[in-house]
Parts: structure tokens; C-alpha cells; sequence
């Protein structure tokens, strides 16, 4: 009888260390043990989807977590990141003075010229440059419609820590990938409109709140497209759909 409440506390011990093992070996995988980013590329637009949270290791530190930033003078590319707070402001901040320099220099709606074929592509590129030269751990997704042809044409980009870097339609980062990947894939079948891209982003952190071990209080939805980007929260997208009385 008193031999098992020492036991008892051992196996505790040795759960709550299988957990922290666990977190230490989801950050190391995937720059985050808890965060979540989703890209869906339509005909004329791009939808990013990222959640709010901030966390270290297992213990939640921010639920507002800003993880998605414009790039560049013209507001028609942007970056989505996720990792460890400090290489991902690393990344963005000397990405974006990197685009900004170079839009100056040669001209927003350019492309950059050779051996650049796009802004986007450009962009996407200058982040796995600047990834693995100062070896950050990060993910990122790259997206932004460029306009230097008659017709806008979005671009979306999957970037790893490792830097992999490879043009998507539909992709995601973080642990719940592997969950979010079949909806994405199933959820934008044939030519999905702005709309319903949106809905679809929304829909799969509802999927994530119901399905997954990993809790994703809040999220944000955005859209680029030919007009900018703008954020569209779940109440604007609802009030959008319904026809006036």
C-alpha cells in the first residue's frame, strides 16, 4: 500500500515528461507545436488562412499572435510565417526592406526582370535566400497577385525551414496539416470562387476546434487580389451572403 503512491507520482512524472518530449519534438519538426497556416489559390485571388496563437512548448502565450504581413510598396504580395517569434520577425522585416529596395529601384509592377519572371516568384525567392542564410526557423507561405501582364494572375508559394520552396494551389504548415490537406484538396475541387475560398479557410480551423488534440481559439482570413488585400472575419464574410430584406 505505500509503495504505490511513490510509484503513482513516477508515472506522472514520466507522462508530464513524455508531453514536454513531445512539444520539444513538434517545435523541432515544425517550428511550432501548435500553429497553423493555410494558402488557397483561386482564378484571380489568393486566400491565407493563420491562427493566433503564440506558444512555447506546450504552454499557450498569446492568442492574437499577428502572423501575416504585406510585402513590398503596392499591397498585392504578402507573407504568412510561423515559428519562432523572433526568426519570423527576422524574415518579414528584412524581406520586406528587401522588396521595397528593390520596387524602387526597377519598379513596383516590373517583375523584377531577369532572372525573376514575377514579383511573386521574386518574393518567394528573396525569402528562401534570406531563410536559409541566416538559417531561421520558419515557415512561411508566399502569396500575392501579380500584375504585370493584362491579367492579374495569382501566385501562392509553400516554403519550409528547410527552404523547400514549391508553387501550390492548396497547402498548409504546422502539425494540423495532415488533417487539413484532404479538406483543402476536396474543398477546392475545379474553379472555386473568392467566396467560397473564403468559407473554406473559415471551415477548416472550425474542423481543427472539433478534430484536432492541439486547441486553435481564433483565427484570421485574408484576401489578395487585384484591388489589395484586405481581412475577412467570418462576421463580414455572413453579412456579405445575406440579401436585404
Amino acid at each position: 500500500m505505500h509503495g504505490s503512491q511513490p510509484n503513482k507520482r513516477a508515472l506522472s512524472f514520466v507522462a508530464l515528461l513524455s508531453l514536454l518530449m513531445w512539444g520539444f519534438e513538434l517545435r523541432g519538426v515544425h517550428g511550432s507545436s501548435t500553429e497553423t497556416l493555410i494558402g488557397i489559390r483561386g482564378r484571380d485571388f489568393v486566400v491565407i488562412g493563420t491562427d493566433g496563437v503564440f506558444a512555447r512548448s506546450l504552454v499557450m502565450m498569446q492568442q492574437q499572435q499577428k502572423k501575416f504581413f504585406p510585402i513590398g510598396c503596392n499591397q498585392h504580395k504578402a507573407i504568412a510565417v510561423c515559428g519562432e517569434a523572433a526568426d519570423c520577425f527576422e524574415l518579414v522585416q528584412g524581406l520586406d526592406r528587401e522588396v521595397k529596395l528593390l520596387e524602387l529601384s526597377v519598379g513596383p509592377d516590373s517583375g523584377f526582370g531577369s532572372p525573376y519572371s514575377a514579383s511573386t516568384r521574386a518574393v518567394a525567392m528573396l525569402a528562401r535566400q534570406h531563410l536559409l542564410k541566416k538559417r531561421l526557423k520558419v515557415n512561411a507561405l508566399v502569396a500575392g497577385v501579380d500584375r504585370s501582364s493584362t491579367t492579374p494572375r495569382p501566385r501562392l508559394a509553400w516554403l519550409d525551414q528547410y527552404g523547400a520552396l514549391q508553387e501550390m494551389r492548396t497547402c498548409a504548415h504546422g502539425p494540423s496539416a495532415s488533417l487539413l490537406l484532404s479538406a483543402l484538396d476536396e474543398g477546392a475541387k475545379g474553379d472555386i470562387s473568392e467566396d467560397d475560398a473564403i468559407e473554406l479557410a473559415h471551415a477548416c480551423f472550425d474542423q481543427l476546434r472539433g478534430r484536432f488534440l492541439v486547441n486553435t481559439p481564433s483565427h484570421q482570413v485574408f484576401v489578395i487580389d487585384a484591388s489589395g488585400i484586405r481581412s475577412v472575419p467570418r462576421a463580414a464574410q455572413k453579412a456579405a451572403e445575406t440579401p436585404n430584406a
